[in-house]
């Protein structure tokens, strides 16, 4: 084995910076320009608006569930302490979604 590479340390996963940022109030997040990593093949010109702070009309949204008697099915309101332990959004448009 070489001397250079005695003592050599194996690194794990690659760092990524990419979602290092977390939350679900979209201003925590800047709108996309297109020139960040992961907007970078996305047609934001097309989507222009989209991503700006606008208040959306109020809207409702029925849900219903048919599922087996031996599943448990509950409605998670805004504020459940549930929330957020195992997903965060990491983005404007997740956050967006969540936050309304």
């Amino acid at each position: 084995m070489s001397s250079a590479l005695q003592g050599a340390v194996e690194s794990g996963a690659p760092v990524s910076r990419l979602h290092e940022q977390q939350s679900y109030d979209p201003a925590d997040f800047p709108v996309p320009t297109g020139r960040e990593e992961e907007w970078r093949f996305t047609p934001l010109r097309r989507l222009r608006g989209l991503h700006a702070d606008a208040s959306l009309a109020e809207g409702k949204v029925g849900v219903a569930v048919d599922a087996a008697a031996e599943v448990a099915v509950e409605l998670a309101q805004h504020g459940d302490p549930r929330l957020g332990i195992a997903y965060v959004p990491a983005d404007r448009v997740r956050s967006d979604r969540h936050h309304r």
